[in-house]
């Protein structure tokens, strides 16, 4: 790019003056930092960020609560080591019945944090609980792996 610098000839500019030139490169330029900012940050931003474990079991209660077996589900998380989790049903379910639950309980929540070792740093009590009968089965999940359950029946 070439600049001319002409006086005006019979009241009029033929050229661009200096001062225009500047501010179209000037603009171009900032168009061109701001698109590059805007490619850096959108390439470098983790697009994936870390849930927390509150979110991950609330997400979970969520999930599970539109389950067909279950009526309601409710979530407690003391914010540290332990999660409490409890269903409500219409019916006794079977033994076997309760432990599927109770499964998809401990793989939902392990899903959700997005942490396939969620279960070696936390600890969980679940419950399933009908309207009429109460708690009908107690389940505890320790850090160790094991899921014990209890009949209340």
């Amino acid at each position: 790019m070439s600049l001319l610098f002409v006086t005006p000839s019979k009241g009029k500019w033929k050229e661009k003056s200096r001062r225009g030139i500047f501010i179209k490169q000037h603009s171009i330029l900032k168009l061109l930092f701001g698109l590059l900012l805007f490619f850096l940050t959108a390439a470098c931003t983790d697009n994936d960020p870390e849930i927390t474990m509150l979110e991950a079991v609330e997400k979970s209660r969520e999930e599970i609560a539109d389950l067909a077996e279950v009526d309601r589900a409710a979530t407690s998380f003391d914010g540290e080591s332990f999660i409490q989790f409890r269903l409500m049903t219409e019916e006794v379910p079977t033994e076997e019945e309760a432990e599927t639950l109770f499964n998809i309980v401990i793989d939902t929540i392990e899903e959700n944090s997005q942490r396939p070792d969620v279960w070696e740093s936390y600890d969980g009590v679940f419950d399933i609980r009908t309207y009429e009968d109460g708690i009908v089965y107690e389940a505890a999940h320790s850090s160790s792996g094991e899921l014990n359950i209890e009949s209340r029946q």
